[in-house]
């Protein structure tokens, strides 16, 4: 049996291949290497965060159904352990999978929106410029699909300041773009 601490070096490796977009290569040790070895010691924390890049994997192949299923498995995990991180991470892929569904045009904006604000309030909690970001850049979108020009002006100059801090001078140019947009 292989011990942890190479596992998580492994996952890192398939960190790497996913950036690299050699997803199937990706997939096969997080599925056939990690994922069985943490359900059958029952670490729950590193479980849930392998199934977290799984999905991920499935979600960039293009396989929504099956990344949301991971996502709606792992959330009571990631919940119970009381990862605030890791609960964020999740909604905030729950909402991204139902955009990518197109399910913001089949009366499911709020969901999406509820998934966000929460995934976007737990980020803020924790202060993880990082997270408010790139959860901050998406639920702007969805407050302006809504209507909500007013309520996405005010994440959006939260999101700016997350992205100063970080000194993301690519992701404050998206925000003076989408400033530009929710004013005009």
């Amino acid at each position: 049996m292989t011990d942890t601490p190479t596992l998580l070096a492994r996952r890192d490796i398939a960190d790497s291949l996913l950036m690299e977009g050699r997803l199937d290569e990706a997939l096969v040790i997080l599925t056939d290497e990690i994922l069985p070895h943490f359900t059958e010691t029952g670490e729950a924390r590193e479980k849930a965060i392998t199934q977290g890049r799984i999905a991920d994997v499935l979600f960039a192949q293009g396989r929504l159904d099956d990344a949301m299923a991971l996502h709606t498995e792992r959330l009571p995990a990631v919940t119970e352990l009381g990862d605030d991180e890791g609960i964020a991470h999740v909604l905030f892929s729950m909402a991204n999978i139902r955009l990518a569904r197109g399910e913001h045009e089949s009366g499911n904006l709020q969901q999406i929106y509820e998934e966000l604000a929460q995934a976007f309030q737990l980020s803020c909690q924790h202060g993880q410029p990082d997270a408010i970001g790139g959860i901050g850049m998406l639920l702007v979108q969805v407050l302006a699909m809504g209507g909500l020009r007013d309520d996405a002006m005010d994440t959006l100059n939260v999101v700016e300041e997350a992205f100063t801090t970080l000194r993301d001078v690519d992701s404050l140019a998206r925000v003076r773009e989408l400033r530009g947009m929710l004013e005009g």
